[in-house]
């Protein structure tokens, strides 16, 4: 039984094959280069490390498809373990990796004024009325899409919408300035 659930995982990860080759390419995009067969070796070390070490597939499931954030979180694993590899055997320069580099070589997701905005908009967002917050929260930071959310809880898929859209406005009028001084 456990080797059957283990195997529809499998399956339902290969019918996303091209999403996770994806979140490996937005990885390495931080970098500024990849190569396409690093690119497929690392998502087929996720498939065997979500084989050999998840005994209930049900751990990674919600709400009956694959838990998105828990393969993007081991891919990136993968991803680091890789190059920390590769230094041992190649003499790369890991601390070119490291995350306190990215942020000056590569980019400001991770950087402490972003950190801060990301705070602040979740902050913001709990001071919203129950039902706008948990909608928010439940699209954007549990990923279920709208139409899903409409089927259900049936709520019609007008209101979810016209939330959302009320929502996300409020959040650009009051950090949108904030994000342009982050980003340039």
């Amino acid at each position: 039984m456990i080797t059957e659930n283990k195997n529809n995982l499998l399956e339902m990860l290969a019918a996303k094959d091209k999403d996770w080759k994806m979140m490996v390419r937005s990885i390495f995009n931080k970098k500024k280069s990849y190569q396409e067969d690093v690119v497929n070796e690392i998502v087929q070390l996720m498939y065997m490390r979500l084989y050999k070490y998840v005994d209930d597939p049900d751990k990674i499931m919600y709400n009956d498809e694959i838990n998105t954030m828990f393969v993007y979180i081991t891919l990136r694993n993968i991803y680091y373990n890789y190059y920390k590899e590769l230094k041992t055997t190649d003499e790369v320069d890991y601390n070119e990796y490291t995350d306190e580099n990215y942020n000056e070589n590569y980019g400001i997701e991770n950087s402490e004024d972003m950190i801060k905005l990301q705070d602040d908009i979740r902050s913001e967002i709990e001071t919203w009325n129950n039902y706008d917050s948990k909608l928010f929260k439940i699209i954007y930071f549990d990923g279920v899409s709208m139409r899903q959310l409409e089927r259900e809880t049936g709520i019609k898929l007008s209101s979810i919408f016209n939330t959302i859209k009320k929502s996300r406005l409020k959040l650009k009028y009051k950090f949108q300035n904030k994000y342009n001084k982050i980003i340039n």
